[in-house]
């Protein structure tokens, strides 16, 4: 099967949220099965789980196409959405935002890495931003702070629209 047509059918199986048919829909499309099929299902779990609301997104209604785009983003590991072949139907018809599509990413990435710390008994965790000028202050107020897992900010941050650059952080385990 052929990139583009598995990518198509992938899509068609996370609107259905089987994310176990599109793990194995780019398994028969690659090489097989990948070592990071956990952690991709992990995190597209979070991306598609209805119940999640990202603070990013500032109570706003996250649609079905932005949680599907961010899942289809983890499943084949594009570096921008429009390159995913069918996302272009979600993006040019769903009204689906490619930046909205990266906050869900990011938001679902980093809320399933806080559940693989806790499965793997790390307890502390500390946020870690870029270090660029650029980072937003909400980043660079929280850098270098480490917090016990339960109580770790949610990432990405909230940023004030009027900062040029989107939160950056991610978290790492800390001893």
């Amino acid at each position: 099967m052929k990139t583009k047509e598995a990518q198509i059918k992938a899509f068609g199986a996370l609107e259905a949220a089987d994310i176990e048919a599109a793990l194995a829909i780019k398994a028969a499309s690659t090489d097989g099965a990948s070592c990071f099929d956990d952690t991709t299902r992990s995190r597209m779990e979070a991306m598609l789980d209805l119940t999640f609301q990202p603070k990013a997104f500032s109570g706003a209604a996250i649609s079905p196409s932005i949680r599907i785009c961010a899942a289809a983003l983890e499943l084949w590991g594009a570096s921008r959405i429009k390159d995913i072949e069918g996302a272009r139907r979600f993006i040019d018809f769903g009204g689906c935002d490619p930046e909205d599509v990266m906050l869900m990413w990011s938001a679902g990435t980093e809320r399933a890495r806080l559940h693989e710390f806790a499965a793997a008994g790390i307890t502390k965790v500390e946020v870690c931003a870029s270090g660029c000028d650029d980072d937003a202050e909400a980043c660079r107020a929280d850098a270098d702070k480490v917090y016990r897992l339960e109580n770790a900010p949610e990432l990405p941050h909230l940023v004030d629209p009027d900062e040029e650059m989107p939160c950056r952080c991610i978290l790492i385990s800390k001893s």
